[in-house]
């Protein structure tokens, strides 16, 4: 699956397949499944680390415009950017990953206090 996001204006494709699965249990050394139910207690920087590598394979054979520090950046600076949207871009990554809801990984409190899925 692959999913939409805006950034700096321009619409970027976010790729949710099993590529993306693999390389987060590349990166995180564990299965893809365990890196989800963790969601709940990674930070911010680790959470926005996920949505990264959704968007480096959605860039396909072409080489990133924001480096992974400049994705980061993007996230905790921009004003259209908040818990609820990150969540929101979470919850796509996995169930275009999975088929299955964040909140049937990871309790959905722990990911945003005072938000219900």
């Amino acid at each position: 699956m692959i999913f939409t996001k805006v950034i700096d204006g321009k619409e970027v494709q976010m790729k949710a397949t099993l590529r993306t699965a693999y390389e987060l249990q590349r990166i995180h050394n564990k299965p893809y499944q365990q890196v989800f139910a963790d969601m709940g207690t990674m930070m911010l920087e680790e959470q926005i680390g996920l949505l990264y590598i959704a968007y480096k394979l959605g860039c396909g054979a072409e080489k990133p415009e924001l480096t992974k520090s400049q994705f980061l950046d993007y996230y905790l600076d921009n004003d259209e950017e908040s818990l609820d949207t990150l969540t929101s871009d979470l919850e796509n990554l996995i169930e275009g990953i999975s088929g299955k809801k964040l909140s049937e990984f990871v309790d959905p409190l722990e990911v945003n206090p005072g938000e219900k899925f």
